[in-house]
């Protein structure tokens, strides 16, 4: 069946260490140890061997990075979180263990489930402080101890364009003439496109 044993010796205590596979069938097994040595009978004992099921849990894990980074009312940002299951196939329901920090709100979807994976998703309003949050996810199902996974939310001041100036406050052309002046931004966590009008 796959079962080894591996016996280490302490004076005349012996410790038998046994490695049962996942391959082994449940069930009772009888194991004999046999001491011997030069010039003396063989001596025996007879142990019980009992394989039982694996018991059921889950793991969780973050696929890719587990640092998620957005801005105080900016663009949601979410992380995959993968459900690793052994002897397991009920519904897994994710959620925050503890408190989020304020202005920030968390969804899981779909949650429960019975797949493999949740997409965590978080949203934070304008007022969030910015900053490096811990943030610890739990999977939960019946009849299984919880598992957690921690996340990192890096919340960074709102994006704005902060500033914008002219090279030139006048700008005089004469009748029937053309003129310039350029204009520049200066941009806080801000990097999509600008449209002047």
């Amino acid at each position: 069946t796959g079962v080894t044993t591996n016996t280490t010796q302490s004076t005349d205590t012996f410790t038998v260490a046994v490695a049962v596979p996942l391959t082994t069938p449940e069930g009772s097994y009888p194991l004999t140890v046999t001491a011997s040595g030069t010039g003396v009978a063989n001596a025996t004992a007879t142990y019980t061997l009992v394989v039982v099921p694996r018991p059921a849990s889950i793991a969780l894990s973050v696929s890719g990075s587990s640092t998620l980074t957005t801005s105080a009312g900016g663009l949601n940002v979410a992380a995959t979180i993968i459900i690793s299951r052994t002897e397991f196939l009920g519904d897994v329901t994710l959620a925050v263990q503890g408190t989020l920090p304020s202005g920030v709100s968390a969804s899981f979807a779909p949650s429960p489930t019975t797949g493999n994976s949740v997409t965590a998703t978080f949203s934070t309003t304008a007022q969030a402080t910015p900053g490096t949050y811990p943030i610890t996810l739990k999977g939960s199902g019946s009849g299984i101890t919880d598992a957690t996974v921690q996340l990192s939310l890096v919340v960074n001041p709102p994006a704005s364009i902060s500033s914008i100036t002219l090279s030139r406050n006048t700008v005089s052309i004469a009748q029937g003439g053309t003129g310039t002046t350029s204009v520049s931004i200066v941009r806080s966590n801000f990097t999509g496109a600008v449209t002047f009008a």
